[in-house]
């Protein structure tokens, strides 16, 4: 194979030579053929893994091969094409694929950035963010609250339906909406973005008096690093680059799910509180605070006193990624708020995903009964089922918890139990692939079809799980088991729905493109419906509000609580009256924390 490769590598150097002048200059035919060559190679990676092909054929009428034309006829029609517009038509591309497993990444340093963020609610645009630190209310009248008419001299739907339009998002989806909110003040290079530079002027009308106020502001514009070179001193690369199979991860033993929006679409700004993946939420304290851990620690979590007189107890879950440390500290949590709460509200708003393991294991700690785990069809390759026969040959002489730490040191979610389940797991895949199925037939990833409870932690009290249309991959899937095993109540935004597992991939290539990702199973619930661009529906729907917006959450906070109170009444009519005279605990010291991970998260 490779020397088919090389064959062909050298007759296109000779149509290089053949389109190069006799100065030696990169012709436009050149660029144009370099550019579609490399989109072509994309296409043939996802032929090989994209396990969702098909049903985004069924269910939204898209295929690749009609994308991938579109894309090489701008290319084609497009007159002194640069480096920046093709970027431009290979984030459409992908973006066409309605998929948030599936993102192209450029080499490319150019940003600006305004410090604000907005938020449309009830078909208004109001800021909901400031940074005080650049935008300072002794010089600028600009508040929380206030509603965004125009920007950059044009009514503000127009500009976000611009940008959704370039992003290549044909779709009114409450997700590529938030990402249009996120792309107005914050541009970036590397996502295939137009980066704007000097003043920009923008019409509010002021929360307190209705008053039309216009400023202007200077975009923070950082200028572009890396500079397209002259010419082409690699242009049989570019004209058939290949994947760099150096940097080519086992995907079936990573059973990633982080979306890698995350990389792109984080706040630059690590106090933001509500961006994705950050340490604190938007939702301010539900109610009077009576107990509250300390900051350094992974989970932000609180007890309040509602209305009622009960304890409530918060944890906000940011992401899904750590390690058996941090779900030893959430485990600690829970411990504490089994004896001392009534009821527990986790807030995963924003949550980009994570592992697998990981939301598994922070599952495990909310039940006392086992969880029955989603399936997934996977799209194998001859590189995976090699993976499972290499695994399997390791996993043969895992007779003990110390033979597993041994032979899987990188993996801090491996004992002797897990790995029976992947034994199972991997026979699996190469007896798929021996029976000609490269489309595997649905299967537990890991081989986990229950997720049993934890040995030392669980909580057995009514819970409530915040969610929003900016949850991601294990936060699809965390509050998808949580609701199909009836263990807990959903209340907000249907999620993201990114129904599957993640593999990233480099590209060698002249182009400018850094790294891509697409997604390689697809998963589906206890009752077969599927994830991928559907997303869960919560119990209780809510949608945020204007008054949310101007108004601190107060009518956001209500209706939580309210859900809460519902809980709490539903148990007391199911369950026994509890023994009055046992007293919580009131010692807070007893939960003693130690966290050995940074409020940097590292994504997978």
């Amino acid at each position: 194979m490779k020397s088919i490769l090389k064959l062909f590598t050298l007759s296109l150097i000779g149509l290089q030579l053949s389109m190069t002048s006799s100065a030696g200059a990169i012709t436009e035919e050149m660029k144009k053929v370099s550019m579609c060559r490399d989109l072509e190679v994309l296409k043939h990676t996802f032929d090989v893994n994209y396990a969702p092909a098909d049903w985004k054929k069924q269910s939204l009428h898209w295929e690749m091969e009609v994308a991938l034309e579109e894309a090489k006829n701008k290319i084609k029609s497009t007159q002194n094409i640069t480096t920046k517009e093709f970027h431009k038509i290979a984030r459409q591309f992908l973006n066409s694929a309605n998929d948030h497993h599936v993102q192209i990444e450029f080499c490319s340093t150019e940003s600006a950035f305004l410090p604000f963020t907005v938020k449309k609610a009830e078909g208004i645009y109001y800021i909901n963010w400031i940074d005080r630190e650049a935008i300072s209310d002794a010089h600028y009248a600009i508040f929380v609250g206030d509603e965004l008419l125009e920007f950059d001299g044009k009514p503000v739907e127009e500009v976000i339906a611009s940008l959704k339009s370039a992003g290549g998002w044909n779709s009114d989806l409450p997700t590529y909406q938030a990402f249009a909110e996120i792309i107005l003040t914050n541009r970036k290079g590397k996502r295939g973005e137009d980066i704007p530079e000097g003043p920009v002027g923008i019409t509010l009308r002021s929360a307190k008096d209705d008053s039309i106020r216009s400023f202007q502001l200077m975009w923070d514009y950082q200028p572009e690093s890396i500079k397209n070179p002259a010419d082409m001193d690699h242009l049989a690369d570019s004209i058939f680059p290949l994947l760099n199979q150096e940097n080519k991860r086992k995907k079936i033993a990573s059973l990633d799910m982080c979306t890698p929006a995350y990389s792109l679409y984080k706040s630059d700004n690590d106090q933001k509180e509500g961006a994705l993946g950050s340490y604190k939420s938007f939702v301010p304290p539900l109610g009077k605070i009576t107990w509250e851990n300390e900051e350094e620690c992974q989970f932000h979590a609180y007890i309040y006193q509602n209305k009622e007189g009960k304890r409530i107890g918060y944890v906000r879950i940011p992401t899904y990624v750590g390690d058996q440390g941090d779900i030893e500290e959430f485990g600690k949590i829970i411990s504490y708020y089994q004896k001392n709460t009534d009821a527990l509200v986790i807030d995963q708003l924003h949550n980009p995903g994570g592992r697998v393991n990981y939301h598994y294991g922070l599952a495990s700690m909310l039940t006392n009964r086992p969880l029955v785990t989603p399936k997934h069809h996977l799209k194998l390759t001859h590189q995976d089922v090699l993976s499972a026969f290499e695994d399997l040959n390791i996993l043969k002489h895992v007779k003990s918890n110390d033979d597993a730490m041994l032979f899987f040191p990188d993996d801090p979610y491996m004992n002797y139990e897990y790995a029976l389940f992947e034994k199972e797991f991997v026979r699996f895949i190469i007896k798929e692939w021996n029976a000609g199925r490269i489309f595997t037939r649905p299967v537990h990833l890991g081989g986990v079809d229950h997720i049993n409870p934890h040995p030392k932690y669980n909580y057995t009290k009514p819970i409530l799980i915040l969610i929003n249309e900016m949850d991601f991959s294990c936060a699809d899937f965390f509050p998808a088991i949580m609701q199909d095993n009836k263990r807990a109540t959903l209340f907000g935004m249907r999620t993201a729905g990114a129904g599957g597992c993640v593999d990233r991939a480099n590209l060698e290539n002249s182009n400018g493109i850094s790294k891509f990702s697409y997604t390689y199973t697809i998963a589906e619930r206890v009752d077969k419906q599927l994830i991928e661009n559907v997303g869960i529906a919560p119990d209780i729907e809510y949608q945020i509000t204007a008054q949310d917006l101007q108004k601190g959450y107060i009518p956001y906070i209500k209706a939580v609580n309210n859900a809460v109170q519902d809980l709490l009444k539903v148990k007391s009519k199911e369950e026994p009256k509890p023994n009055l005279e046992e007293k919580p605990t009131e010692n807070p010291d007893e939960l003693k924390v130690e966290s050995k991970v940074k409020k940097t998260i590292k994504t997978i």
